[in-house]
């Protein structure tokens, strides 16, 4: 979050950012690393240091209710007050803004590929308001609008979602959509579930129209939706139901067609990227390395995964990074600052892809050379957190926050740590990052347990500013499993990674494993092989040669 003032304006962000904004801030701007014990929070840093019954402009679309009710309560102890401003001021000075409304169809979710019908689904939301007292539902989060009708589309770079707002309620469900995007697709799609299409542009005026008709409570999640939705129903008086969305659980807890389109995208990923490092290997050791620099090999690794059948576009921008530069979490290499390729440094390629029938977040690191003593340590550390966060059997209701040791344990132990979270949810061909569930040392992280269907990431690392990055990252499946006992009949859960990439051995102490973690990696290898090794295409024998190679168990 940004707060411009005169004359310096400030950044909250936190650790996986402090690098980069350190990086990229000039003069005007203060870093604010949040996190850490001194930094103060936004509403906290205004009431100390701004004068009493101050304003503070903010465009009321882009915060949500919670967020301004958060920061409300503690300028109120200075008078101070947060003002909804109708001009958003960084748009009035923001030339060249890219558009909103690119010309780009909407891609229709059969269902068989969605694995419940936009009927079911409207149904299933309309028990939900009965029973919870309400008639409608605003939806305005665009995976949940895109999940609720089985569409997916491209407005946002990396998120396959359409700038949208949708209504239900009891009677009629609504999507609110830019006409230019309507294809007779959409229409016959939508109409056989009885959903009107309106136009984008008219939400703000239907939605106060059909709230003055009065007929109950309107459901409204507090932590998605704009406090600009909340002022129309409090302008009118209107009764509202402010509640989670029940759209944002149920869209984490994937369905079998669902959790079997993730599976299988995986592993076709998993070709690209097994190609990808077969590759680069080869050119690291031959006298073609220096021609190559981190946006060079990013563009590789796209064109891998664009000859994988159901690709869509990339999940995120890829993190292809150097030596130092994979110090930087968030790194985004960009011409003529890339660095080069360099044999003796550690490269990290953190990338993901949607595809028609699921989305992948996949990390490795690789060094070409020959690693130093500390860089092999904090490796091994970090291999482990994999091996440990997989293996682990925890009883239902367990949450992610008490999870997260299990991945941290054995940096720890050498003294090493990281300051983002361990796993975050995984849509399905939809945003790489979804909640509401995640593992991580955040306190946010415990409000929603991990239930069978979710996905996550599982991903410790470990940042050494101006020297090196690691990171590993796989994606799982938390799964229902059988054990000998089920004490209080509680039940029992783990994970079913279904990610299969080699992890680099040259980087590897082995013998900091234990025989357990050695025989871990040895089956993890042994699938890699079996799973990836016969959907390589036959013409490419060098990826063959490379996966056989590099899933060596080891003694």
């Amino acid at each position: 979050m940004a707060l411009v003032s005169d004359p310096k304006s400030y950044l909250w962000t936190d650790g996986r950012y402090w690098n980069q904004a350190n990086k990229e801030l000039d003069q005007n701007w203060v870093l604010m690393k949040v996190g850490m014990p001194e930094t103060p929070t936004l509403q906290a840093f205004v009431a100390e240091n701004f004068p009493e019954g101050a304003n503070i402009g903010v465009d009321p679309r882009l915060m949500s209710r919670s967020a301004v009710r958060d920061i409300q309560s503690v300028l109120d102890t200075k008078k101070q007050k947060l003002q909804l401003i109708t001009e958003n001021l960084v748009d009035s000075v923001w030339s060249d803004k890219p558009s909103v409304t690119p010309a780009r169809d909407i891609i229709v979710l059969p269902t068989d590929v969605a694995g419940q019908s936009v009927t079911d689904k409207l149904a299933w939301i309309r028990g939900e308001l009965k029973s919870h007292g309400a008639y409608s539902h605003v939806v305005t989060a665009l995976d949940a609008v895109a999940w609720l009708f089985n569409i997916r589309g491209a407005d946002i770079d990396y998120n396959p979602t359409a700038i949208a707002y949708a209504i239900v309620d009891l009677d009629n469900a609504y999507l609110f959509i830019h006409p230019g995007k309507v294809t007779k697709e959409l229409e016959s799609h939508l109409k056989e579930s009885g959903v009107t299409i309106k136009d984008y542009d008219s939400f703000f005026q239907e939605f106060e129209a059909q709230s003055k008709e009065g007929k109950g409570k309107t459901w409204v999640d507090p932590s998605s939706a704009s406090a600009a939705v909340f002022n129309v129903l409090s302008s009118i008086s209107a009764p509202i139901l402010e509640k989670d969305s029940p759209i944002t659980l149920a869209k984490a807890l994937k369905n079998p067609v669902e959790l079997q389109g993730m599976r299988d995208c995986a592993q076709r990923d998993a070709v690209a990227i097994v190609r990808f490092f077969s590759w680069l290997e080869k050119e690291m050791n031959s006298d073609k390395a220096s021609q190559y620099d981190e946006v060079d090999v990013a563009n590789k690794i796209l064109e891998f995964r664009k000859a994988v059948p159901g690709f869509v576009s990339e999940s995120f921008g890829t993190i292809s990074s150097v030596g130092a530069n994979a110090a930087v979490i968030h790194y985004e290499p960009k011409k003529p600052s890339a660095a080069q390729l360099d044999k003796q440094k550690i490269y990290l390629c953190d990338s993901g892809a949607q595809y028609r029938d699921g989305t992948t977040d996949v990390t490795r690191t690789f060094h070409f050379g020959t690693p130093s003593e500390k860089e092999k340590e904090a490796f091994t550390g970090v291999v482990k957190g994999v091996i440990n966060l997989s293996k682990a059997i925890f009883p239902e209701h367990t949450t992610g926050l008490q999870l997260d040791v299990l991945a941290r344990q054995a940096l720890w132990e050498l003294g090493l740590d990281y300051k983002h979270g361990t796993g975050h949810g995984i849509g399905h061909f939809l945003n790489v990052h979804e909640g509401p569930h995640g593992i991580s040392f955040r306190l946010k992280s415990h409000s929603c347990p991990l239930q069978a269907g979710m996905t996550t990431s599982n991903e410790p690392g470990y940042y050494e500013d101006g020297a090196f990055g690691i990171r590993i990252e796989n994606d799982m499946i938390v799964t229902r499993v059988e054990r000998k006992y089920n004490f209080l009949k509680t039940g029992f859960l783990g994970f079913e990674t279904i990610t299969f990439v080699p992890i680099d051995t040259n980087l590897l102490l082995p013998e900091a494993l234990t025989v357990e973690e050695k025989n871990w990696l040895n089956k993890y290898h042994q699938d890699c092989r079996e799973k990836i090794g016969p959907l390589i295409p036959e013409e490419d024998k060098e990826a063959r040669e490379w996966l056989q190679k590099r899933t060596e168990p080891l003694p």
